[in-house]
């Protein structure tokens, strides 16, 4: 006996999004290995610095919503 289309749609389905998983899941690892290896995480005080500038000290809030 073959299996019912509805089984058969939903066991092809699950795969693809196991798949998909396992795919996103490898991209995850394989970005945090480059970015770990490069020197992204060495000096992150340092990097969060440059998006203040010396209108906008650190640690002052100049913004927010609403106003």
């Amino acid at each position: 006996m073959s299996p019912a289309p509805v089984e058969s749609f939903w066991d092809f389905s699950l795969l693809g999004i196991f798949l998909l998983g396992f795919i996103f899941l490898g991209s995850a690892i394989w970005a945090l290995t480059w970015s770990r290896s490069s020197g992204q995480f060495e000096d992150l005080e340092r990097d969060s610095r440059a998006i203040f500038d010396a209108d906008e000290p650190e640690g002052v809030v100049q913004d927010r919503f609403p106003r």
